[in-house]
């Protein structure tokens, strides 16, 4: 791509495609062996996005954990959060890593978080990854959410898409990752296993319509 960032999207999905449970519910897909690859991935890059509702639904710390992969690598954590409500106790808001939230809201702090604010038409995923390449990221890790993956995959930057795709079945009212109103045709660029589900390497341009 000719732009100065290269996007790498990485989720895990249950065998009838779904991200999580029932209202967000966090279904744990991916086993040890995946965990090591999604901590390798994170090794690799300057920072990790996500959006608001990842961060409300799975408290996550979006670092490193040696029990993975031992590393001294501390990629910032990017949060797209609009209207700042992600909670003052969220495990992304300690001081061991940078933290940087985009928002359009009036508030002046949330946790060790430097918040950078823009006007809503500001906050559109084009301009959020020219914003992060300006500020020196050029290795982006997307480990989601729905909302997030779907605007990268409409504004056509995505450079890498990894899917694991583990051996387990969410309810039918569970959170999709793709919602289409017509059959698409997707490109695998490789598949292989990896513990007890599969690594599929999908090729970003086959999603753009």
């Amino acid at each position: 791509m000719a732009h100065n960032t290269t996007v790498t999207v990485n989720v895990a999905l249950s065998l009838n495609g779904m991200m999580a449970g029932r209202n967000g519910r966090r279904v744990r897909i991916s086993g040890n062996e995946d965990m090591e690859r999604v901590h390798r991935l994170r090794a690799e890059s300057d920072a990790i996005l996500v959006g608001a509702r990842t961060i409300i639904n799975d408290n996550p710390y979006l670092g490193i954990n040696e029990k993975y992969l031992m590393s001294d690598r501390r990629p910032a954590r990017i949060i797209l959060d609009e209207h700042l409500r992600i909670p003052e106790n969220s495990n992304v808001l300690n001081d061991q890593q940078e933290t940087i939230i985009f928002s359009s809201s009036s508030r002046e702090e949330l946790g060790h978080a430097r918040i950078v604010r823009r006007e809503k038409e500001g906050l559109y995923m084009e301009k959020i990854l020219d914003d992060l390449g300006s500020m020196g990221f050029r290795n982006i890790l997307v480990e989601g959410g729905r909302d997030v993956i779907n605007q990268l995959i409409r504004s056509r930057r995505i450079d890498h898409f990894y899917i694991y795709l583990g051996n387990i079945i969410i309810e039918e009212d569970g959170m999709p990752l793709f919602r289409h109103s017509h059959e698409m045709k997707l490109k695998f660029l490789e598949v292989s296993g990896l513990g007890e589900g599969v690594i599929i390497n999908l090729d970003p341009q086959s999603l753009y319509i």
